[in-house]
C-alpha cells in the first residue's frame, strides 16, 4: 500500500520583539532565550559612530547553550580601534541562527564618545 504524502504547512512568522543591545560585551543584562520549538533568524539592523578613533563602536551577537560570560560568536560589525581620521559612521545588518532552548544576545562595544544604537530587531520562526 502506497503511503499518502500529506502536507504540513510550515510558514515563517515574523516578530518585532522588544529587544535591546547589551551595554557592553562583559554584561548579561540583556540574554534572550528561544522558547520556541523551531529555530528562530535573528535580524538586527545597528548604527556605529565612531567619534574618537581611538576607540570602538562595534557589536557582537552571541548565542550559546547555557549563560556563560564566553559564547559562540555569532557574527559582528563595526569600528574596531583606529579607522582613521575624523568621523565614522556605519550601518550595519547581521543575521544569525537561533537553535531551540539556546540563549542569545546582542552586545554594544563602545569606547568613550562613540556610539552603537539599535535601529530594529526581526525575529523569524522558521
Amino acid at each position: 500500500m502506497p503511503v499518502q504524502y500529506i502536507p504540513h504547512p510550515i510558514r515563517a512568522v515574523r516578530t518585532v520583539p522588544v529587544r535591546a543591545l547589551d551595554p557592553t560585551l562583559g554584561a548579561l543584562v540583556n540574554v534572550y532565550q528561544n522558547l520556541r520549538l523551531r529555530p528562530i533568524s535573528v535580524q538586527v539592523s545597528v548604527e556605529c559612530t565612531q567619534n574618537i578613533v581611538a576607540n570602538q563602536a562595534r557589536f557582537v551577537a552571541y548565542t550559546g547553550a547555557t549563560v556563560p560570560l564566553c559564547w559562540d560568536v555569532s557574527g559582528y560589525g563595526g569600528h574596531r580601534g583606529l579607522a582613521g581620521a575624523g568621523t565614522g559612521f556605519a550601518h550595519f545588518y547581521l543575521e544569525f541562527m537561533v537553535e531551540p532552548g539556546q540563549y542569545y544576545r546582542v552586545a554594544a562595544d563602545q569606547g568613550a564618545g562613540n556610539v552603537v544604537a539599535l535601529n530594529i530587531w526581526v525575529e523569524i520562526e522558521l
